[in-house]
């Protein structure tokens, strides 16, 4: 059998691909990187993340980030490997679109 869903799913973790209340692990302290946006070049942090078994990577927004280092009481992403989040997905506008987001939540 060929499991056909590395195809038809992306690699990014967000709301198509992972569901409210979902875990997800960091497993690596990730990347800095860059994208391009009307114009302007934007430093972003990706990281490598699981949520459902496979593997992903994952790009928080600022406010996400932030919270990612509420949540784990450290701005030193390498603390970060290893632990575990849960998946809260948020309407919100952006450059004049609606989107649904991820923004961490604490697991209780």
């Amino acid at each position: 059998m060929v499991d056909t869903s590395e195809f038809t799913q992306g690699r990014y973790l967000n709301s198509t691909t992972c569901e409210e209340s979902d875990i997800v692990e960091i497993l690596h302290e990730g990347e800095i990187g860059e994208i391009e946006k009307d114009g302007k070049v934007k430093k972003v942090l990706n990281i490598a993340v699981k949520c459902n078994g496979k593997d992903f990577i994952y790009t928080p927004a600022t406010k996400s980030l932030k919270k990612l280092q509420e949540i784990f009481q450290s701005t030193d992403s390498s603390k970060w490997v290893g632990q575990k989040f849960q998946v809260h997905i948020i309407d919100m506008e952006v450059a004049g679109k609606e989107l649904k987001v991820i923004r961490p939540r604490a697991i209780k």
